[in-house]
C-alpha cells in the first residue's frame, strides 16, 4: 500500500511545477494524516468508521 502512495506521489508530482507541488505535497500529507487518525481511533477508541467527517476535519484543517 505504502509503495502505491508513494509511486502515485512521486508520478504525480514529476507532472507540476515547483509552486504548486509545495502546496500538493502539503494536501497529500494532511489527508494522509487525517486517514491515520481515523484509523487510530477506529482501531484503539471503538470509534465507528466515519470517512465522511474526517474529510470535513480535513477540510477544516486546510483553512487554517
Amino acid at each position: 500500500m505504502i509503495a502505491l502512495l508513494e509511486e502515485w506521489w512521486n508520478n504525480f508530482s514529476s507532472g507540476v511545477n515547483n509552486q504548486f507541488q509545495k502546496g500538493a505535497n502539503s494536501l497529500i500529507i494532511l489527508e494522509a494524516w487525517t486517514l491515520w487518525l481515523h484509523h487510530n481511533r477506529c482501531v484503539f477508541d471503538g470509534e465507528s468508521p466515519n470517512l465522511a467527517r474526517d474529510l470535513l476535519l480535513a477540510n477544516e484543517g486546510l483553512h487554517l
